[in-house]
């Protein structure tokens, strides 16, 4: 798309590397009715390859609904658009289901939307409940990332006008609780894989002002509740 929201409509596009190690156009997607956005592989329990895309149908400007679907890469190229549910029955609008993880044979997902932040979880990958052990946060968050160890689930949460939330919980049917603030304000996008059981290396977009943003690698140490800044790149 051309701007952030309110542009046209987002398409997704999809590059593959060759043997030779170079970049080529492999597929778009993109649908008259939505803006696309924020595609995310996902590698499901019977060891299928999927793609995630969220999409946003506005009405004059106004969000009129949400529309989440799953791609499947099928004989050389992604088919099989299905739906994804977010069952919110207090919401006429779905939340943002904005990365799903696999935990065991559990989907599991936090969903926000300007109303709620919410865990949900699923058997499918497809149609998602609302759980009851769910935290209130303040302070707006809405992006966060979840993966699991052998201690338990662990979640890092953008919170949009406050520093990082790091979250965490026995299994997915227990409660959460705030595990430790990282003092990063407004951190997009956060991605974060375990080097072993008490190390992440965690990624997110920086705001440094209105007009520059950059892309900082951490290590986070889940023993000694710390973080340091391994390198930087410009946004």
């Amino acid at each position: 798309s051309d701007k952030h929201v309110y542009g046209n409509n987002g398409i997704i596009q999809i590059y593959k590397m060759n043997g030779d190690e170079e970049w080529t156009h492999m597929q778009s997607i993109e649908l008259d009715t939505a803006d696309l956005r924020d595609p995310k592989f996902l590698v499901s329990p019977d060891n299928n390859l999927h793609i995630y895309i969220h999409g946003s149908i506005f009405n004059n400007k106004e969000l009129a609904n949400t529309l989440d679907l799953r791609y499947t890469f099928i004989d050389g190229s992604w088919k099989n658009p299905q739906i994804v549910k977010v069952f919110d029955y207090d919401s006429i609008i779905s939340p943002w289901p904005w990365r799903i993880s696999w935990i065991g044979d559990t989907a599991v997902t936090f969903a926000y939307s300007s109303v709620e932040f919410n865990l949900y979880y699923s058997i499918d990958g497809l149609n998602f409940e609302k759980s009851s052990n769910s935290l209130f946060l303040d302070k707006f968050p809405t992006e966060a990332t979840t993966r699991s160890n052998n201690e338990g689930l662990f979640t890092v949460v953008r919170r949009n006008h406050g520093d990082t939330f790091m979250l965490s919980s026995k299994c997915i049917n227990s409660n959460w609780s705030i595990l430790d603030t990282i003092e990063i304000r407004n951190f997009g996008g956060p991605n974060f894989i375990f080097f072993d059981d008490q190390n992440i290396i965690l990624c997110g977009r920086m705001t440094i002002d209105s007009s520059t943003e950059t892309l900082p690698l951490l290590h986070y140490n889940l023993s000694k509740y710390n973080w340091k800044e391994l390198l930087v790149l410009p946004g």
